[in-house]
C-alpha cells in the first residue's frame, strides 16, 4: 500500500467513525479556531474531533483527530492529520488493558505518514471532584521512516478550576530512533453544557520542534 493510500485510507476511516459516532450515544466533542500568535502566516485554521463511547463490560474506545493548515501569500507551509483510535478494558477500578493505533501525516516532512499499533496497560492514579490523572505505558511497532518496535509512555491530567473552567495536559513520548514527543495543552470555559470557549497549544517534537497556540470553539454533541 502507498503512502498516499494509506492517508486515503485514514481519512475514511476517521469519516466512518464520525458517521457512527453521531448515532450512538456517547460524548462528542467537535471544536475549531486559529493560530493568531504566528503574524507571519496570513490564515491558520485547526479542527478537532474527540469522541468516547463507554461499552458493556467496562469496554470503552476513544477516537482523537486533529486537523491543521496554514498559508501565507497564499502558498500552503503546514498541513498536518493526526489521528488516535484506542480501544480500552477495564480490569479493575484502577487499572485496565488497551490497543491502540495512530497515524500521524505531515505533508511537509521527509516521510508523510507516520503509523504506530501497539497493545498496552493503563492506570488511573487519581481522581477526585477537581483532578483526573491517568498513566499508559505500551509496546507498538513503529512505521515511519524506518520499522522498530518501540516504548511508548503517556500520562493525562485534568485540573477542574471552577465548575465552568478547566484545565488538560496531556503527554505521549515514544523512544524511538528519532526521537518523538507529543504535548496538548487545553484551557477550556464552558458558556454552558454544549458550548465553550479556550485557548489549546500544541506541541510537537519530531522531525522538528514546533509550537502553535489556537483560540477554539468547541461544541458538545
Amino acid at each position: 500500500m502507498t503512502t498516499r493510500s494509506k492517508i486515503h485510507l485514514s481519512i475514511l476511516t476517521l469519516a466512518a467513525t464520525l458517521l457512527l459516532s453521531f448515532k450512538a450515544s456517547a460524548q462528542t466533542e467537535i471544536s475549531g479556531g486559529g493560530d493568531f500568535f504566528n503574524v507571519d502566516e496570513d490564515v491558520q485554521i485547526n479542527l478537532d474531533f474527540d469522541h468516547r463511547q463507554e461499552l458493556e463490560n467496562g469496554w470503552q474506545y476513544v477516537v482523537e483527530a486533529d486537523f491543521y493548515t496554514s498559508y501565507a501569500d497564499s502558498d500552503k507551509r503546514q498541513q498536518s492529520l493526526y489521528t488516535n483510535w484506542k480501544l480500552n478494558k477495564d480490569i479493575n477500578e484502577k487499572t485496565y488493558v488497551l490497543a491502540v493505533f495512530q497515524t500521524d501525516a505531515d505533508k511537509f516532512r521527509d516521510y508523510s505518514l507516520r503509523t504506530v499499533a501497539g497493545v498496552g496497560y493503563g492506570y488511573k492514579v487519581f481522581k477526585n471532584d477537581k483532578w483526573k490523572i491517568s498513566t499508559e505505558s505500551s509496546v507498538a511497532y513503529l512505521d515511519a521512516m524506518d520499522k522498530e518496535v518501540i516504548l511508548r509512555s503517556s500520562l493525562w491530567v485534568a485540573y477542574k478550576a471552577t465548575p465552568n473552567l478547566t484545565l488538560t495536559n496531556k503527554v505521549l513520548h515514544e523512544n524511538s530512533d528519532a526521537y518523538y514527543l507529543r504535548v496538548e495543552t487545553e484551557l477550556n470555559y464552558a458558556i454552558n453544557d454544549k458550548f465553550s470557549i479556550g485557548i489549546a497549544n500544541e506541541y510537537t517534537y519530531d522531525y522538528e520542534k514546533e509550537s502553535i497556540l489556537m483560540f477554539n470553539f468547541s461544541i458538545t454533541l
